[in-house]
C-alpha cells in the first residue's frame, strides 16, 4: 500500500530514478494492490506541503543527475479519501544514480517491480545519453549553417 508515511523512502528514490530514465510515470499514493492490480482506495492522511517539498527535494538532492519537474497532485474523493499523484517526467538525462555512501546504483524498471541495472545497462544508458547530445549538436549546427548565409549582407562572405 502507498501511504503518505513511506514518502521519500528508498523505494520513491528508485521509482523516480527509473521512472525518469524511461518514458516517464505516474505513482499513485492511496491504493490498495494484490497480484499488481489496484483492489481499493486508501486514504493517505494528511499531505501537506512539507510532504511534497521533501518528495521534490529528494528527487533534486538525492538522485544525480536531478529529476526536476515532479508534478504533485493531491485527491480527494466524495467520501473524503484521499489520495496523491506524482507524476515523474521523462528524461534524456539517464542514467539516474542514486548514491549510499560511497556507492552507488542506477534503477530500471521491470514491470511493476525496480531492480538495479547491470554494467552493460549503465554503459548503454550513458551511450544513448551522450549520443542524443551529439545528435541535438549536429542539428543545431547544421541549422545554422544553413541560415548563416542567408543572414549575410549581399556580397560579404563569412
Amino acid at each position: 500500500m502507498n501511504t503518505i508515511d513511506r514518502l521519500s523512502s528508498e523505494t520513491e528514490l528508485e521509482a523516480f530514478s527509473a521512472d525518469g530514465d524511461t518514458v516517464g510515470a505516474v505513482i499513485v499514493y492511496g491504493v490498495q494492490e494484490t497480484q499488481k492490480a489496484a483492489t481499493e482506495r486508501v486514504d493517505v492522511g494528511e499531505f501537506e506541503e512539507g510532504h511534497e517539498r521533501a518528495l521534490r527535494s529528494a528527487a533534486i538532492t538525492a538522485i544525480s543527475p536531478p529529476v526536476f519537474d515532479l508534478r504533485v497532485n493531491r485527491l480527494k474523493s466524495a467520501g473524503g479519501d484521499r489520495a496523491v499523484v506524482v507524476e515523474v517526467p521523462s528524461s534524456v538525462d539517464g542514467p539516474h544514480l542514486i548514491y549510499r555512501h560511497e556507492y552507488f546504483g542506477a534503477p530500471v524498471r521491470n514491470d511493476s517491480d525496480t531492480v538495479w541495472m547491470k554494467e552493460r545497462q549503465i554503459e548503454a544508458m550513458y551511450r544513448a545519453r551522450f549520443g542524443e547530445r551529439r545528435h541535438a549538436t549536429e542539428a543545431l549546427d547544421a541549422l545554422v549553417a544553413d541560415a548563416a548565409p542567408a543572414a549575410m549582407p549581399t556580397g560579404v562572405h563569412g
